[in-house]
């Protein structure tokens, strides 16, 4: 698994902070969690693809995946 680089979550969250201090660890975790989460998007976002009988992933499939995986939302029939 390539890791994404560290600095651009870092930045994220010290501008979220408002002048609060960020340690490595807490802009490492937030790197790591938001890759985990990627991940499980784009597993079923090839699942739904799949499902379609595509062998590509388009943009539709992405945005239902993140309802499904981040929000929880169940996909709609018919879809």
């Amino acid at each position: 698994m390539s890791e994404l680089p560290v600095a651009p979550f870092d930045r994220k969250l010290r501008a979220a902070g408002k002048g609060m201090r960020v340690s490595q660890r807490a802009s490492v975790a937030l790197r790591d969690s938001v890759q985990r989460l990627a991940e499980r998007i784009g597993e079923r976002a090839g699942e739904l693809a799949s499902a379609r009988g595509k062998r590509y992933v388009e943009k539709e499939d992405v945005q239902r995946a993140f309802l499904e995986v981040v929000l929880g939302l169940a996909a709609e029939e018919g879809r």
